[in-house]
């Protein structure tokens, strides 16, 4: 049997990156600035560390005076926010980590070895409360992710470009498409798509300011988007003439709840993943899955929830046969749309709506949208109709190395917990929260839902053949969850 060290074993790098100048070095290597302040000796690093132990505290530059921290990965929420805790030393000249750190440090969180998280400093507190006469004080650092970063840049595009360029957003737009109009037929990747857009979104932001943070991007952020393609002929316009993020950009493009964007740290970058929701059996069963082992279980909790039940599943096209201005009423809904007519007995009329707002009329009248509005319709009915016997919610287990039935699990994947019959249950990781203080446990949160047995199988709507990887209800969950605490009963 294997045996897992239960030590928190971490560390927590900041590091102040020179941005008047040009960050990158000749081997893609961030510069940073020498800070006096980080040293105890009082010679200027590059380089603060806060280790887990005094063991590991040997350097000038490393310290045991982090209590705590907590990061967040979401893919509700592209921020990605954490804190970091630490006791408010001071020097020899009185100044204490509120002092000596500053908004856009950047911030590595290591565990066990691994690099798991990296972030940007947004702003230092510090707190003072009175436990039985006692003072408590502490020092908070917190910020985001690349992500958190990206979703800041919010830009009035009409305005600037007007002022900048002398031109206006659809003149920007009809000069994108220009470049691009070898790129966005039907069936084409949308890779180059994407990256021009972010380049252009960047080139707006920074202006002619290459280097600082820019430059920062350069070395840890990468775009994924490399499986997806144009399913109509595009007519992209993604210079509004609001305001503008990055995220509100690809988001257009790519609608709810046909997609799914969001940010998470892995290989040592924070990359900003672009796919289509894994409706069908083969995208499902391609997520990476990970069998959680009940002896690291601390709690949990799950429950199942009307309150995300839809009757109608609409797909529409802006300037087809079939756009938002068609109403319930209109009997050619029925063209395109999925209605689950024994749940609107129950729960009444309930839309979910895909808007694919881009769409070229003039390429699409070699384009059947009908078909693809129908499918459309038909994947998003198949993918909830279940909402109302899903289980969701949390469970929290014990952070230990990596190792056999105790991989790293990431959002956007799933987990495989509790004991199935024939079939596999499953659920899918929404969030992660990884959090210390001491000197309790370390301990890693996942959010979870679509909790159901899985495997492969065929269902047919209105005509339409669809595979799914949803078999049935999890039975008995009351039982299996009890036997999942029973497991650990005597754990030392």
């Amino acid at each position: 049997m294997s045996t897992y060290k239960r030590t928190p074993e971490w560390n927590v790098v900041i590091r102040r990156p020179d941005y008047s100048k040009i960050c990158l070095g000749s081997s893609d290597q961030v510069l940073y600035k020498r800070v006096s302040e980080w040293s105890k000796n009082g010679v200027p690093t590059d380089k603060l560390r806060f280790v887990s132990s005094e063991s590991l505290a040997g350097g000038a530059f490393e310290y045991t005076d982090l209590i705590g921290y907590e990061y967040d990965n979401s893919l509700k929420n592209v921020s990605n926010p954490f804190s970091l805790t630490i006791t408010p030393a001071q020097d020899k000249v009185g100044l204490s980590w509120k002092d000596k750190i500053k908004s856009s440090d950047v911030v590595f969180i290591s565990e066990f070895g691994k690099l798991r998280f990296i972030g940007i400093v947004g702003g230092t507190s510090y707190s003072m409360n009175l436990n039985n006469e006692n003072p408590n004080r502490s020092v908070t650092i917190s910020g985001t992710s690349f992500g958190g970063k990206l979703e800041s840049f919010n830009i009035p595009m009409n305005i600037y470009l007007w002022y900048t360029l002398g031109t206006t957003a659809d003149q920007k737009n009809t000069a994108f498409m220009a470049a691009l109009n070898s790129k966005v037929s039907e069936k084409q990747s949308l890779k180059d798509i994407f990256t021009s857009i972010k380049d252009g979104f960047f080139e707006v932001a920074f202006g002619a300011n290459q280097d600082g943070f820019l430059s920062l991007m350069t070395r840890y952020f990468q775009l994924d988007i490399d499986n997806l393609v144009a399913f109509y002929p595009l007519n992209l316009k993604p210079y509004q003439r609001d305001s503008n993020t990055l995220w509100s950009i690809f988001r257009q493009i790519l609608p709810e709840p046909v997609y799914e964007i969001f940010g998470r740290f892995e290989k040592g970058k924070y990359h900003l993943i672009c796919r289509e929701t894994p409706f069908d059996a083969r995208e499902w069963g391609e997520l990476t899955i990970t069998t959680l082992n009940p002896l690291y279980l601390l709690e949990q909790n799950l429950n199942d929830s009307d309150d995300e039940v839809y009757t109608h599943y609409f797909s529409q096209l802006p300037n087809s046969a079939f756009s938002q201005n068609e109403i319930y009423a209109n009997q050619s809904l029925s063209d395109v749309s999925i209605f689950d007519k024994d749940k609107l007995k129950i729960y009444g009329y309930r839309q979910l709506q895909a808007n694919f707002p881009f769409y070229d009329i003039d390429k699409g009248r070699e384009f059947n949208s009908q078909d693809f509005l129908k499918k459309n319709s038909a994947r998003m009915y198949a993918w909830y109709t279940n909402n109302v016997d899903f289980q969701s919610g949390t469970i929290t287990m014990m952070t230990v190395p990596e190792g056999e039935n105790n991989e790293y699990i990431n959002i956007g994947e799933r987990i495989k917990y509790l004991e199935g019959a024939a079939s596999s249950i499953e659920f899918y990781v929404e969030g992660v929260t990884r959090k210390m203080t001491y000197p309790q446990t370390m301990t890693s949160k996942y959010s979870v839902t679509r909790g159901y047995e899985y495997g492969l199988k065929s269902v047919k709507i209105e005509g339409i053949t669809l595979g799914t990887p949803q078999v049935k209800k999890i039975s008995q969950l009351g039982r299996k969850l009890l036997q999942a605490e029973q497991d650990i009963t005597g754990r030392t």
